[in-house]
């Protein structure tokens, strides 16, 4: 019986290590497209930029940058819902970006609405950390814990002298790696689910059809999480907490 917390706890290294240390593709400052296409941002084709940058996104490529300038493309355009959705993929790899969140703060300036700020308190508390730092950043201090918390246990059970002198640290770390594990799972757990109102604006009905009696309506620029999908409609939640069905065609997954 006591090897299995020993198992559970080395599986959950392994699996926090899988997360910290995956790869990420980025998109080269040389490549040729790329540079094509801050050409065409210099000379004001706006449009032929956008064609450009969204080329090497499909290619499956990506870095802060590359969401960056795609962000500035289309707020010359005037399409803020598609620019603040660009400065989010953005801010999620460098989330301390003091041009990004500038950016960001100007688009939402353009904007006729103002963001629900009565939020769920869980979910409120689980997006703090990640307004600071990504979640490959999170994951590495997770694991770091793990390791510390890890060394601290190995030293009880070796030494009973240290038993006494490391179990309220023991504990302390244990509170903390814990509490990092569950925000982490909220993070990845709403992972391909926020969204974002690409439109100037969208009906939330109370069914997922078009007859359906219209809720409330979301403005561009406006996040939201998606938590069902029925053929061509996403039912969406506000950030504070009401909920309906939309049109796909209306939102962007971040």
């Amino acid at each position: 019986m006591a090897k299995r917390p020993l198992t559970f706890l080395l599986s959950v290294g392994i699996a926090i290590a899988a997360l910290a240390l995956g790869p990420l593709k980025e998109a080269r400052p040389q490549d040729a497209v790329f540079a094509t296409a801050n050409n065409h941002y210099k000379n004001s084709e706006f449009k032929e930029a956008i064609a450009a940058y969204e080329s090497i996104l499909s290619q499956g490529r990506c870095s802060a940058a590359l969401y960056f300038n795609l962000g500035n493309a289309y707020f010359r355009r005037h399409q803020i819902g598609r620019a603040l959705l660009s400065y989010e993929r953005a801010r999620r790899l460098t989330p301390r970006d003091a041009d990004i969140q500038t950016n960001m703060q100007l688009a939402r300036s353009q904007l006729a609405y103002v963001q629900p700020t009565r939020m769920k308190l869980l979910r409120r508390i689980s997006r703090m950390p990640f307004q600071w730092v990504n979640l490959d950043e999170w994951s590495v201090a997770v694991l770091l814990l793990y390791l510390v918390l890890m060394t601290v246990l190995g030293a009880m059970a070796l030494r009973k002298t240290a038993r006494r002198r490391l179990k309220g640290p023991a504990q302390a770390l244990a509170v903390i790696f814990v509490l990092g594990l569950c925000l982490m799972y909220v993070k990845i757990k709403d992972l391909g689910r926020e969204a974002l109102v690409v439109q100037p604006r969208a009906e939330a009905r109370f069914a997922p059809f078009e007859k359906a009696t219209a809720y409330f309506e979301l403005s561009e620029g406006m996040n939201v999480l998606v938590i069902e999908e029925k053929q061509d409609w996403l039912k969406v939640e506000r950030p504070d907490g009401k909920t309906g069905w939309v049109a796909g065609s209306g939102l962007a997954l971040i």
